[in-house]
């Protein structure tokens, strides 16, 4: 059984969005490379007991088009979640 790497640091304000470094040990020992453009994507994953984060595999990446393979075009329907964000006022330096 492989021994579980642990390391302490700190999550960043980062604009909007926080982030969060990964020690190079840890994507080499996963395996995990970025892709031509720097990236690499992942899923973020809330147990109630932490924050999982696992790569996605070509597989599970999606393209806008296959997102809205199925949409015929017509409204969408307004949830209350998206009602609450319409009705956010901008927190950073959102240009409108």
């Amino acid at each position: 059984m492989e021994q579980t790497l642990t390391y302490h640091t700190f999550i960043s304000q980062m604009g909007n969005s926080q982030g969060i470094r990964i020690p190079k040990i840890f994507l080499e020992r996963e395996q995990l490379e970025f892709s031509s453009e720097g990236k690499m994507p992942v899923e973020l994953i809330s147990t109630g007991k932490g924050i999982l984060i696992k790569p996605l595999s070509q597989a599970q990446r999606i393209t806008l088009k296959e997102l809205f393979a199925d949409w015929d075009g017509g409204p969408y329907e307004m949830t209350d979640e998206l009602r609450a964000w319409e009705q956010m006022s901008p927190v950073g330096s959102e240009v409108l």
